[in-house]
């Protein structure tokens, strides 16, 4: 009997699949091995597939390498004593406070109880010029105005509205294209709510609902009551659906920090902030400061991790809402430690996984700024870069760590 080549293929595979073990070392270097469940933890920790990601075995390996660069930056910055460094702890301190109040957020959204109004709408929507200044695009307003009366006259003269739709609609292309829309009052615009407010069920707006850039023309469906039970059902766009959520859950976060802050010892001059000195007092809790400082040297970290530069320049608006997110973040987390959010295993393993990855960058950045940029060393004083940190430079570290430490990919057992 003889296999057709598909089937003896697929039959490879299987075997080739079913003889992968979890203790497989895939890795290693002088200091130690990785085995194949270590990566794939590595990877899940980072909401990387590993069944996703092994179908391209050049991001396998460049994700592999990565994991192995994070393991021996650690080990370097340990070793060196960075990680007691007052610039590392203030950074791994505004991480924890993002990674504890973000879960803090999820939960709350999760147990959110609520009961909501929406609307159930049909729309036609037509687009004009958002910048009005030449004649010819003033010229184009004044038709879609026109068009949109047009279209009002002839609903209301008995036309169907989906048939009106299929023939003006600008909007033919979007998958949702003639199906109703739930809107929850919460995320309703102001001009459509004043049109709609006091319309009957079916029936279609007078007037036309003039927004930035376009036109809509309205009909109004139904009222509709949604509860934590039914919203993902009644809510049929997934965007919409997850918008509501945010903005319900912010307003939860709002009233929590208002009720249980006044437990902390919060004071807060960032109203008042100048962002010219590095020690200038932006906000402290329960005695803990954060300077204008320490915000420059978190802003240049994420954009260094994020783009390969290490500069960092924001106007003084921007500086003020970042150190009010900041703030916000550290006293939601204060308030998650106290009602024991962080007292789970799946937690603090989570967190060991962005505690290692944290350092492991912010190591690199302290080493390429130290080395290739033209500023003190940040464990005597952070200063920003006069020059940028770039893609290749730290490429070039990358690949030297590895290779000083004879990293190598043992890819018949990887694959």
């Amino acid at each position: 009997m003889h296999l057709s080549k598909p089937v003896f293929l697929l039959l490879s595979v299987m075997i080739s699949f079913s003889c992968r073990n979890d203790n497989d070392v895939i890795a290693e270097m002088n200091t130690r091995r990785i085995v194949r469940s270590e990566f794939h933890n590595w990877l899940r920790n980072r909401d990387i597939s590993p069944s996703e990601i092994f179908k391209n075995r050049v991001e396998t390996e460049k994700q592999l390498k990565q994991m192995a660069v994070e393991f021996l930056a650690v080990e370097a910055a340990v070793s060196e004593k960075f990680d007691t460094t007052s610039f590392y702890n203030n950074i791994n301190r505004a991480v924890y406070a993002n990674f504890l109040s973000s879960n803090y957020k999820s939960e709350i959204k999760k147990n959110l109880p609520y009961t909501e109004t929406a609307a159930e709408l049909k729309l036609i929507k037509l687009y004009f010029p958002e910048d009005l200044s030449s004649s010819h695009d003033r010229e184009v307003y004044r038709d879609k105005i026109a068009l949109a009366g047009h279209i009002i006259r002839q609903e209301k003269s008995g036309a169907g509205f989906d048939e009106l739709a299929l023939k003006y609609s600008e909007e033919k292309h979007n998958p949702a294209f003639g199906k109703p829309c739930v809107l929850p009052l919460l995320l309703l615009n102001k001009e459509i709510f004043e049109k709609i407010k006091n319309l009957q069920d079916g029936e279609c707006v007078s007037e036309p609902v003039v927004q930035q850039g376009s036109i809509l023309i309205v009909k109004f469906i139904r009222w509709l009551t949604i509860t934590k039970d039914n919203a993902d059902k009644v809510i049929n766009d997934k965007k919409i659906y997850d918008t509501f959520l945010e903005n319900l859950s912010e307003e939860a976060v709002e009233y929590i920090i208002t009720e249980s802050g006044t437990d902390l010892n919060v004071h807060s001059n960032i109203g008042r902030a100048r962002f010219i000195s590095r020690n200038e007092l932006l906000f402290s809790i329960n005695g803990r400061p954060f300077t204008a400082g320490d915000l420059d040297e978190l802003l240049s970290l994420f954009v260094f991790l994020k783009s390969g530069e290490g500069d960092y320049t924001a106007g003084q608006e921007n500086r003020k809402n970042m150190a009010l997110n900041i703030l916000n973040e550290q006293m939601l987390s204060c308030i998650a430690e106290s009602k024991g959010i962080c007292d789970n295993e799946e937690f603090r393993n989570k967190w060991e996984s962005i505690r290692k990855s944290t350092l492991a960058g912010a190591y690199k950045y302290y080493i390429l700024f130290g080395k290739k940029g033209d500023v003190k060393r940040i464990s005597s004083g952070y200063s920003c870069p006069v020059t940028g940190i770039t893609e290749q430079w730290k490429s070039e570290w990358e690949n030297n760590l590895l290779n000083l430490n004879n990293f190598v990919i043992h890819k018949e057992v990887l694959f």
